[in-house]
């Protein structure tokens, strides 16, 4: 997931950043639900075993670091308490860094791997087949937690659809106010509320880095995202398949008219139809290299329906598999502009020259000209080569069909056939290519050779890379019943050549 260069590139500097990632004196706590010490958070051994007291003990600056799994919210929110279990939420009380993704007894944080680990905090408190015994925000922040941030962990199964309290409908996933908050290689899924589905913010600064939004819903304004801070960065985010019975299925920013909102190298979905488009922003707006279904302006904004590998279901039944399919329009339309340096350390390697962020599904991303996105391309190879049919009847003329070639691809890519020299390309001269079909090219015949042997690369089309597979195959020729010549004649005797039916006569009668 780590990548070193000396290479001097174009970065775009948040200075957000500063007052978030750094501080003086910093402990690191350690989250643990299987550590067997005495729970004080100083160790591994000692690791908090629940994420809410890890938040709870942390102090000012603190970094949590959370081993993957499952966290559930367990307090009940200050001053919420009449609105029952669904008021628990985690509560960012300090300035303060939660990373996920570790396995345990990692010493740096560029050891961890949230894929490997994912860390989820969860509102799904009750019922799993119905959210109104959910949490109403998972996540939110008090007036002490100035700045804080959050890396590598999914936030789902909030449902703010309360009418009171801190809770009144806004950020199901997490709702934050008054605070410079980061979200960095996070995950918002299967979030509802009536505002800001997957995260609300109420004012302040807003920077979220390499963030995928999945199946959120908003009943009034952004499915995704709702925000009115006076700053908002967004870059590398994916958005896909949110919604909104209102404003905008994936951002609506309503800040002052002096704010601004810069969106990079992230790409939008054609989410469900709304009664609005998919991003609506007032203030002054800085819009680079995205990718989207409607014009979004700034610079080369490409209008065009991004393909996912495996979309998301609309019913939020899984997250699907949002990395770009290969092909898809945001592969290599980002811009190094948005490729972030690594001012304030944030993986802790003690190297702040190297570019940021490598994408959420760990991979490299390109300096150069990166995808669009919180996932880049992971270009797999394909795993098998087949032809739906490998025989063909005697004597059929040249040109018949034989079978279809297709090609297994865990990125679905297009891919091109062609014959190669290697094991088993004994009999390539007497089939011919037509696309990915398989044709004769001359007439057969079962006594003389009863199979042939071919070899068949399949590469990949541009878009992709040039990633093939070759196979050979055997195409079995059918034995048909051969057609018998008959002969009849008009006479039962046949004479000699000579006449009469005396030896010698001429022959009388008719071969046919």
């Amino acid at each position: 997931m780590k990548r070193k260069s000396s290479k001097r590139i174009p970065v775009l500097v948040l200075a957000g950043w500063l007052a978030t990632h750094f501080s003086c004196g910093a402990a690191i706590r350690f989250v643990d639900p299987a550590a067997t010490g005495i729970a004080n958070g100083s160790s591994w051994e000692n690791a908090f075993r629940s994420l809410a007291r890890g938040i709870a003990n942390a102090g000012a600056g603190d970094e949590l670091w959370v081993v993957g799994g499952v966290y559930y919210p367990e307090d009940l929110a200050s001053g919420q308490e009449s609105l029952g279990p669904r008021a628990r939420s985690f509560a960012i009380k300090l300035n303060l860094s939660i990373y996920g993704g570790f396995a345990g007894g990692e010493t740096m944080r560029s050891q961890r791997d949230w894929n490997a680990n994912p860390t989820v905090l969860s509102g799904e408190l009750g019922d799993p087949g119905s959210k109104a015994d959910n949490a109403f925000t998972v996540l939110h922040n008090t007036a002490f937690a100035t700045a804080f941030s959050i890396d590598g962990v999914t936030i789902r199964g909030g449902n703010s659809d309360g009418t009171a309290g801190t809770f009144a409908g806004d950020g199901g996933g997490a709702s934050v106010s008054g605070t410079t908050a980061t979200f960095a290689n996070c995950t918002f899924f299967n979030n509802s509320a009536k505002n800001g589905g997957g995260l609300a913010h109420g004012g302040g600064r807003l920077t979220l880095l390499n963030c995928a939004f999945i199946t959120n819903h908003a009943d009034s304004a952004g499915g995704a995202i709702s925000s009115k801070a006076r700053f908002n960065e967004l870059s590398h985010c994916t958005f896909a398949s949110n919604s909104t019975f209102g404003q905008a299925a994936a951002v609506s920013v309503q800040g002052p008219a002096a704010g601004l909102t810069t969106i990079g190298n992230c790409v939008f979905d054609s989410s469900p139809p709304s009664s609005s488009a998919g991003i609506e922003v007032s203030g002054m707006k800085n819009f680079i290299n995205n990718v989207a279904p409607e014009e979004l302006g700034g610079i080369e904004t490409l209008v065009a329906l991004v393909t996912f590998t495996i979309p998301p279901p609309a019913d939020g039944s899984s997250e699907g598999d949002v990395s770009l399919r290969a092909g898809s329009p945001g592969i290599g339309h980002g811009t190094s502009a948005g490729v972030w340096a690594d001012l304030t350390d944030m993986d802790g390697d003690g190297d702040r020259s190297e570019p940021l962020p490598p994408p959420l599904n760990g991979t490299e991303r390109p300096r150069d000209r990166p995808g669009a996105g919180a996932y880049e391309l992971v270009n797999l190879p394909p795993t098998s080569l087949d032809l739906s049919g490998q025989q063909i009847i005697e004597n059929v003329p040249s040109g018949g069909h034989i079978g279809t070639f297709s090609t297994a691809d865990p990125n679905f890519a297009e891919f091109t056939y062609q014959f190669v020299a290697g094991d088993g390309d004994d009999d390539n001269g007497s089939f011919s290519l037509n696309g990915n079909s398989l044709e004769s090219a001359e007439v057969f015949d079962f006594e003389t050779k009863p199979s042939y042997t071919i070899r068949v690369r399949a590469t990949e089309v541009p878009g992709g890379s040039d990633d093939s597979i070759e196979s050979q195959f055997e195409i079995r020729i059918t034995d048909a019943t051969d057609q018998l010549l008959t002969i009849d004649a008009t006479q039962a005797i046949a004479y000699e050549p000579r006449g009469g039916i005396a030896p010698g006569d001429p022959h009388v009668g008719r071969i046919r």
